[in-house]
């Protein structure tokens, strides 16, 4: 079996949490994470879970070159998004490095040393305490990807505000104008220059 602790991968897949935020809702201005590129670094965020856990640590380095070489060419989304992303990316090849390929089965029985009840005991409380951090750094991750989203949104609507603000004073502008005449406030009327 393979000797990857499986907190660390759990926080290269808070990338997974990160990208399904990226890819919601928003409009086509939000400068998200397309769906379909996050489908596909999520498909292969999976592909990279399933090797590791198989011991086949090339191909897991492999996808996991693949995510990075995804993240690396996406292109028009919001800065802090893309590096939010590619520092998950560099977690998960740091992660996958560590990756030991599994052994071949040997016939031959080896008998397994016993652990003492006090070795199993501090090594479950170790396995927790990892667990419990791996958890709180996948959160971490996990609303630092839904701030950016808002924020991103945020941003949008206040676009959107602006872009309003500025179409009805232009519409004023035009209805002064065509109230006026036609002419351009500050000329000279009818009868002031005879």
């Amino acid at each position: 079996m393979p000797r990857v602790a499986a907190p660390p991968l759990a926080l290269a897949l808070g990338l997974a949490a990160a990208l399904a935020l990226a890819a919601c809702g928003g409009g086509s201005d939000a400068k998200l994470l397309a769906g379909n590129t996050a489908q596909e670094i999520s498909e292969n965020l999976d592909s990279v879970q399933r090797l590791v856990d198989e011991g086949e640590c090339v191909g897991a380095e492999d996808a996991a070159l693949s995510v990075s070489g995804q993240v690396e060419s996406v292109e028009g989304i919001d800065p802090k998004l893309k590096q939010l992303l590619q520092e998950g990316a560099e977690r998960l090849n740091e992660v996958v490095d560590q990756c030991v390929e599994a052994e071949e089965t040997v016939e031959e029985t080896i008998p397994v040393p016993t652990e003492s009840p006090e070795e199993k005991a501090d090594a479950e409380k170790e396995s927790e305490q990892e667990q419990k951090e791996a958890e709180k750094e996948q959160e971490t991750a996990k609303k630092a990807a839904e701030k950016e989203q808002k924020e991103a949104e945020k941003e949008q609507e206040k676009a959107e505000k602006e872009a309003e603000k500025e179409q009805k004073e232009a519409e004023k502008e035009q209805e002064h104008v065509e109230a006026e005449g036609g002419e351009p406030s500050g000329g000279v009327g009818p009868g002031e220059g005879d």
